[in-house]
């Protein structure tokens, strides 16, 4: 009686949905468990207003650069690197 019980279409579908729901189960604890979701920031009440935006800073000069003027800086710091190398001491 038991047997004929268990063979019956409604049993069938009972012990398959079953199964299924079990499988989803440990489906569901094998798969890694998701983050927490940071929480969101409060916004001001002027968060629709553009933020100020920051002057750009400047891209280089206008100039040319004087190659006299560079010549003239180096040749000096040579100076004082060989006066400090080979001046006198004491």
């Amino acid at each position: 009686m038991v047997t004929q019980q268990l063979q019956s279409p409604a049993a069938r579908v009972a012990m398959a949905t079953g199964l299924r729901a079990a499988a989803d189960a440990l489906a569901k604890s094998a798969s890694p468990p998701t983050p927490p979701v940071p929480p969101v920031p409060p916004r001001p009440e002027a968060a629709d207003t553009v933020p100020p935006v920051q002057p750009a800073a400047p891209q280089g000069t206008t100039r040319s650069p004087n190659p006299d003027a560079i010549a003239g800086a180096i040749g000096e710091a040579a100076e004082l690197v060989l006066a400090r190398l080979f001046g006198k001491k004491g």
